[in-house]
């Protein structure tokens, strides 16, 4: 069973980050950037045919970026470089009868219908891995 969390950890790793290089990464596993209007975003995905909504709250100076999985569940990250470090945090969204947002945080292992928790939490390593080898920034 996926765990119902409204926040979500804000990670935070301290680097020599470039908003190019974090975009560029994301863009190579099938991420988007979202562009927000009016500090919200609505997302449309498809599973069996079927428009499934999403709406997404812009964190202010934060990057965001999308990508749709299995039953068009949809996978976020939102990113952060300020003064040599980056913070994140990472979450699949549910708009629960179009009135609540709710951030399912992934999972190593999920049952089979939250199977893209697992995707996320696979994505969530690489990343992490990824920003560890960025040396540290110099202050």
């Amino acid at each position: 069973m996926a765990i119902l969390k409204k926040e979500i950890v804000m990670n935070s790793i301290e680097g020599d980050f470039s908003n190019i290089d974090i975009g560029r990464w994301f863009r190579s596993k099938g991420f988007e950037k979202i562009e927000f209007r009016n500090g919200k975003e609505f997302v449309i995905t498809r599973w069996l045919d079927h428009p499934i909504s999403f709406k997404l709250i812009e964190v202010e100076n934060f990057t965001t970026f999308i990508k749709s999985t299995f039953g068009g569940s949809l996978l976020v990250f939102e990113c952060k470089i300020e003064e040599g470090k980056i913070e994140y945090n990472c979450y699949s969204p549910i708009w629960l009868f179009g009135i609540w947002n709710i951030k399912l945080e992934f999972k190593k292992n999920p049952t089979y219908f939250f199977k893209y928790l697992k995707e996320g939490h696979e994505i969530k390593e690489k990343f992490d891995l990824y920003i560890n080898k960025v040396p540290p920034a110099i202050k």
